[in-house]
């Protein structure tokens, strides 16, 4: 957002997706989300794509501390951190 100058004025900050789709839908401000959140269809708001070439979501791979996992389950976090290391 600095690269178009702007500085929004942020007065709520919560977690969970469909809290800021509500306060949205409500009338209480505005929102940049990722685009699976399109499917959740309400009259009273409007979605824009923004094509921002650079624009990253910070991702993570979590899984229990303490928990035995399958062959198949490491060779899959393994596949997900070689192509994250990739980017």
């Amino acid at each position: 957002m600095r690269r178009y100058n702007l500085s929004p004025t942020i007065t709520q900050e919560v977690g969970e997706a469909m809290t800021i789709i509500g306060l949205v839908a409500a009338g209480l401000g505005v929102s940049i989300l990722p685009a699976s959140f399109k499917r959740v269809q309400m009259s009273e708001m409007r979605w824009v794509p923004l094509a921002e070439e650079d624009a990253v979501s910070e991702m993570w791979l979590v899984w229990p501390k303490h928990h035995e996992q399958s062959h198949a389950v490491q060779r899959f976090c393994q596949l997900l951190l070689l192509a994250a290391r990739r980017d």
